[in-house]
């Protein structure tokens, strides 16, 4: 029996016919005479069709709302970073 109606998010035939639709004929007709697929021996009796899924989309990390600062806060002229000196003394 199909798996699509019994997990969720595994693509119908609907639309595993339109990813074969794009298939060329060369490979369709080695698909067709190399017969029937050993899944069973090979990995089960289930397949890995996730290739054929689209990528789920990133999730996209909220940005910040920018903060306004009052004019008053900001100073007219560009201010020069705090130094400091090491003095040593010679005692």
């Amino acid at each position: 029996s199909r798996l699509a109606p019994r997990l969720n998010g595994l693509p119908d035939d609907a639309t595993l016919r339109a990813h074969l639709e794009q298939l060329t004929g060369p490979t369709l007709h080695t698909l067709l005479v190399s017969g029937a697929w050993d899944t069973g021996n090979v990995g089960g009796e289930e397949v890995d069709v996730e290739w054929l899924l689209a990528e789920p989309e990133a999730p996209v990390a909220p940005q910040p709302e920018p903060r306004r600062v009052p004019a008053w806060v900001t100073p007219a002229e560009p201010v020069e970073p705090y130094k400091t000196e090491l003095v040593l003394s010679s005692r």
